[in-house]
């Protein structure tokens, strides 16, 4: 017995109360062959307790009777709560630093050791979530135990974010975009940078610039965000380059030859044709095709 308030009685009435463990005595006498039955009238709290009689009930025989027993044991509850957000595997609970208790989904949960009345609750995360990365923080964690199982207790986990960078060559047109997951990503100069949710799956993809017009290759553009920043994302971009040609007829003589402009190189031509090429320039370059 460690809690206060407890009161016996005998045969309905003539009530104890007790303070301590130890003997104890009705103070109304018996005659002898009269029956007795000892019962718990009101039950210890601070902390809450049950007492249960045993060897209560009988006659007196000739003597007093002294095998009348109470044993008490402290009440204890249950200490239980919800999870939200939970989407990663591997969380791991526990209370007062030990009962551990692994959570594999968003919901209830409630520790299987109870918890004494009176007694002090610490609700902890031993192991937060992988798969994604997550953090789980703890609300209404600690307490002490009074009368009634404890189940506010809140887990709320937010999923870990980490960059998606790189860095871009070559840029010389403008109107580049990229993007991943329906995420446009910003463009600094020549980096990149974006925010992603542990376990996204990503996967860059690059417009063509234009002015000049250029197309961009993308390195190390796919995968799947862990634990770690991403920072080894490239895009190449390299100027498109186009042929500029025609048609020569006519062309009886030897030695003709063609020229981009006064001081270009010869072109030579050696036969009429359609479909020719006289010169090839990257996007944005200037032609006059002259006669040289």
């Amino acid at each position: 017995m460690v809690g206060s308030g407890l009161a016996l009685e005998d045969n309905g009435g003539d009530n104890l109360a007790v303070t301590a463990s130890g003997p104890f005595t009705f103070a109304t006498q018996l005659t002898n062959g009269s029956s007795y039955a000892v019962t718990v009238a009101t039950q210890p709290t601070s902390p809450t307790q049950t007492c249960v009689v045993t060897s209560g009930s009988g006659s007196v025989i000739g003597a007093n009777v002294e095998s009348v027993a109470v044993a008490c044991t402290t009440n204890g509850y249950t200490i239980g709560g919800s999870v939200s957000g939970l989407t990663g595997t591997g969380l791991v609970l526990q209370d007062n630093a030990g009962n551990d208790l692994p959570v594999s989904a968003a919901g209830t949960f409630t520790f299987a050791q109870t918890v004494g009345s009176s007694l002090p609750y610490a609700v902890t995360v031993k192991t937060q979530p992988i798969n994604p990365i997550q953090a789980c923080v703890v609300a209404n964690g600690t307490g002490t135990v009074a009368t009634a199982n404890i189940t506010n207790v809140a887990i709320t986990c937010t999923t870990g974010s980490f960059t998606l960078s790189g860095t871009i060559t070559g840029l010389a047109g403008s109107g580049l975009t990229l993007s991943t997951v329906g995420v446009n990503i910003p463009i600094t100069g020549s980096t990149f940078s974006v925010s992603l949710a542990s376990g996204t799956a990503y996967n860059v993809v690059a417009t063509r610039p234009t002015g000049p017009s250029q197309t961009c290759a993308i390195g190390n553009g796919s995968g799947s965000v862990t634990n770690a920043n991403i920072s080894n994302v490239t895009v190449t971009c390299t100027t498109n380059t186009y042929s500029v040609g025609g048609s020569v007829s006519g062309l009886a003589g030897t030695g003709l030859a063609l020229a981009n402009g006064v001081a270009g190189a010869a072109i030579p031509i050696a036969a009429n044709g359609t479909g020719l090429t006289f010169v090839t320039l990257p996007s944005g370059g200037s032609y006059n095709i002259m006669v040289k």
